[in-house]
């Protein structure tokens, strides 16, 4: 049985940083022979621990996670150590972070109350939107003060400082950007049967309200680039849309609704990357369309990347080709084969970055299992679709 190394677990806090310097280092080291073996452009295979698996893991309360700078640096080095001491993917792992204050904190600046159990699962509260649609109850946010603002400026301070107090100035932290889509938000707030009737009974309103989205989406980049001194880092150019997702909006309703929204957005900030959990079959040539900057996609688990394929020229790269966390650790060897020789006959057309082998989440067969079934699928979709 694969037996998990724990060493991560029990490194004094402050020699974190040098034990995952160390690791790093190694993973180069692995990398290099992948490479030396399959050759420098080879397709590499990505994968991460799902956040709901850290809590019962390392034995923490995401909640205090999310509010206490000290837990956060610390949780977030140990993971990293923990990543690089057992799961043979072929992503590294990095030392700068990414502060945190709250699962959709850029929900919470719409005046959207979220809560988190404590495995950090998201707990929506009520917002009055969702029982009129009204755009007089929105409330402009404020940079400093709404929704996990104020959580996320103090740790951002806090996380400086550790960085400073306990290692040195080493790990460089960074304010995260704002790269929800709009519909996304959209039914968050007002529900998605009632977004189903105001299709009906009030279009104007959808249209209304996911500009009101848009445009504070834009707003909030901007007045985080001008609190950091500087301009909009590339990272900023991204939309994350899941409820662009067949059956849930229909082809029609992504040309009248959404794609308008995603020119308001492009026009401010030129979108070079997009992200749909569904399938992105359907508004591929609206989406590349709109964005004319992006000249790659990311299918994700739900998309049927080889009929993507057939669909868009060739020059576009696949930055990534997802696989769903439960194909990595429940498919069959046959059905394995089959998905790798699907993606080397698209890596035949056109270029892949990496595969994103699924999130390494709970499940009822423990994270030992979970991790040794994982290793076993990286291994062998490494063999197979590059050679």
């Amino acid at each position: 049985m694969f037996a998990l190394n724990r060493s991560a677990m029990s490194i004094p806090r402050l020699d974190l940083l040098k034990a995952l310097e160390e690791r790093i280092e190694i993973k180069k080291v692995e990398n290099q022979k992948n490479d030396d073996k399959y050759g420098k452009d080879r397709i590499h295979i990505y994968s991460t621990l799902e956040n709901i698996a850290l809590p019962d893991l390392f034995g923490f309360d995401m909640n205090d996670f999310l509010d206490d700078p000290e837990l956060q640096m610390e949780i977030t080095l140990r993971e990293r150590i923990f990543y690089l001491d057992n799961l043979r993917s072929d992503n590294n792992q990095p030392i700068d972070i990414k502060v945190k204050s709250g699962i959709y904190t850029d929900m919470t600046v719409y005046g959207m109350d979220v809560t988190h159990d404590t495995d950090g699962v998201p707990q929506f509260g009520y917002h009055p939107i969702a029982g009129k649609a009204d755009l007089g109850l929105m409330k402009p946010f404020d940079f400093d003060k709404t929704g996990d603002m104020p959580r996320l400026h103090k740790n951002y301070i806090g996380l400086q400082n550790l960085s400073n107090d306990w290692y040195g100035g080493k790990i460089n932290i960074s304010f995260p950007v704002f790269i929800r889509g709009p519909l996304d938000i959209y039914v968050q707030m007002r529900g998605y049967e009632n977004f189903v009737s105001d299709l009906g009974e009030d279009p104007g309103f959808i249209h209304a309200f996911l500009k009101y989205i848009a445009e504070e989406r834009i707003r909030w980049n901007r007045e985080r680039a001008a609190f950091l001194g500087g301009s909009q880092p590339d990272d900023t150019y991204q939309v994350d849309d899941d409820w662009v997702y067949i059956p849930f909006v229909s082809p029609r309703m992504f040309e009248e609704y959404i794609i308008p929204v995603y020119k308001i957005i492009n026009d401010a900030e030129p979108i070079t990357h997009f992200h749909t959990c569904g399938d992105m079959v359907p508004f591929a040539h609206g989406l590349l369309k709109v964005f004319p900057s992006m000249d790659k996609l990311a299918p994700g688990g739900w998309c049927d990347f080889e009929l993507l394929d057939k669909m868009v020229d060739p020059g576009i790269t696949f930055s990534s080709i997802g696989t769903r966390n439960l194909f990595t650790l429940f498919s069959t060897r046959e059905q394995q084969d089959e998905r790798f020789a699907a993606i080397k006959r698209v890596a035949k057309r056109r270029k892949i970055n990496h595969i994103s082998a699924g999130a390494l989440t709970k499940t009822h067969i423990g994270i030992e299992e979970t991790i040794d079934r994982a290793n076993r699928f990286f291994d062998r979709m490494r063999e197979a679709i590059n050679t």
